[in-house]
């Protein structure tokens, strides 16, 4: 059987105390509210124009602040986009979508659609966050399947009562 000394006992159960103590606090660190951004008219134009639901403003801000650091040629891209669809009278995406140029251009307007249905920047571990419940891919489906929340009526609904599935038979 081992032998444990009494300090390494202590140092032990100190770091175990400090990870269990500090651990939930460096992750709610990284949940805090997002830095409110300017809105991008351009932006939710095109957006609108990709996308045929009701965008949110503040979440399409967050998202044109994130790809003007991702995307170098985003004004370039996203005036190209604009005049294209204007040139085609487009109302809806397939009025433009197989003119706009491959390469950067095109990423982007691929980048704005899946970040509208995602919520996210991407697909990796380290990816910006938009949105969550306003996420389109929540969004169609909100009436059938709930995402995983503490707020059975919905995520960030702690507060309301649950409506009950089903009435309770009585025997």
């Amino acid at each position: 059987m081992p032998h444990f000394s009494r300090r390494s006992m202590l140092l032990g159960s100190a770091a175990l105390v400090t990870t269990a103590a500090l651990g939930p606090w460096h992750r709610a660190v990284a949940f805090t509210a997002p830095v409110s951004v300017q809105p991008d008219p351009e932006f939710m134009v095109l957006s609108r124009l990709l996308v045929n639901h009701n965008l949110r403003d503040d979440v399409g801000a967050r998202m044109a602040a994130h790809a003007r650091k991702t995307f170098p040629g985003y004004v370039q891209s996203v005036a190209d986009i604009l005049t294209l669809a204007q040139a085609r009278e487009a109302v809806r995406v397939e009025d433009f979508f197989d003119g706009i140029p491959e390469g950067e251009t095109r990423d982007l307007a691929y980048w704005i659609i899946a970040a509208w249905y995602s919520g996210m920047s991407g697909a990796t571990n380290d990816a910006e966050m938009f949105a969550y419940e306003h996420a389109l891919t929540f969004q169609v489906t909100r009436d059938v399947v709930p995402i995983p929340s503490y707020g059975f009526t919905g995520p960030n609904r702690w507060d309301l009562d649950n409506v009950p599935l089903a009435p309770i038979p009585h025997f």
